[in-house]
């Protein structure tokens, strides 16, 4: 039996040729990525117009400032209320110093009466006798001449030897060359182991009597080398008290000077070297 091979081969020629225009059309089919849609533009924003800029315009020369030239400052003088001031400090002090006083010739059982303190004591004053013997007498309150009167001292001795001592001196006749005016001197000597005071007139510094008779002594007056001791004499006509640290010595009479007369201080010694020295004074004036 004869067979048809040539159909058959026709046919599967076609189909190969089929299967490879398939192929053909598939692998070169390209994938077209898809595209971005387009961004719209910024719209754009309106430009500030430029404004003219004015020219510079020129700057002033600096002037030239004259310094003035100083004047002399006027040495302040004193105004007025500064002396008020002063006067018024003055016053008060003086007024303190009189309650002081008061009190202290209370406790004493000395009555001031009426008056004041008219004299006190600034500066220290101070005497010394140096190799041998001898007296001396330096006024002070010059201004001041009295019959009745209170007199406060602080007076402190240093010497050398036993026989010395420092004193006050009151109704002087005089304060110029008061050593050889008439006058009353109270003594305060110191000796070997006890200390002697007394007042005695001296006229034309000559002595004539010891008030009372005799020097005494008392144990209120220290009697150490370089100590201090508080004096007080109130002398009122013929009669004189005496006063010794807070201590009344003694109450003398005589009136044989009856004043007014002024105010010294004292020195003496027998030999070597001798050192008053007289601080915180006043002299009180008393009424008749």
């Amino acid at each position: 039996m004869k067979h048809n091979i040539s159909a058959k081969y026709l046919i599967i020629v076609i189909l190969i040729l089929t299967g490879l225009i398939l192929s053909s059309c598939l692998g070169s089919k390209e994938t077209v990525a898809p595209t971005a849609e387009p961004t719209q533009p910024p719209i754009p924003t309106d430009t500030q117009v430029p404004t003219n800029t004015p020219p510079p315009t020129n700057t002033p020369e600096p002037t030239a400032t004259e310094t003035p030239v100083p004047t002399d400052t006027p040495v302040p003088t004193d105004t007025p209320d500064a002396a008020a001031t002063q006067a018024a400090e003055e016053a008060a002090a003086m007024e303190a110093l009189n309650a002081s006083a008061v009190e202290e010739l209370t406790k004493l059982e000395i009555a001031p009466e009426t008056g004041k303190i008219i004299w006190s004591q600034t500066e220290p004053v101070q005497m010394s006798i140096d190799g041998g013997g001898g007296t001396d007498i330096e006024g002070f309150a010059p201004d001041v001449s009295l019959k009745n009167f209170i007199i406060k001292a602080d007076i402190t001795w240093n010497s050398e030897t036993g026989f010395a001592g420092c004193g006050l001196v009151f109704r002087s006749s005089g304060n110029s060359e008061i050593f050889y005016q008439d006058q009353y001197r109270m003594y305060v000597i110191r000796v070997s182991g006890l200390p002697l005071w007394d007042v005695e007139l001296y006229k034309g510094g000559e002595w004539v009597l010891t008030l009372g008779g005799r020097p005494r002594s008392n144990s209120a007056i220290n009697q150490e080398d370089g100590a201090m001791n508080s004096y007080i004499i109130r002398g009122q006509k013929d009669l004189f008290q005496v006063f010794a640290n807070g201590i009344r010595l003694s109450q003398l009479q005589n009136g044989t000077l009856p004043g007014p007369g002024s105010f010294g201080l004292m020195i003496f010694q027998e030999s070597g070297k001798t050192v008053c020295k007289m601080e915180n004074a006043w002299i009180w004036t008393l009424d008749e």
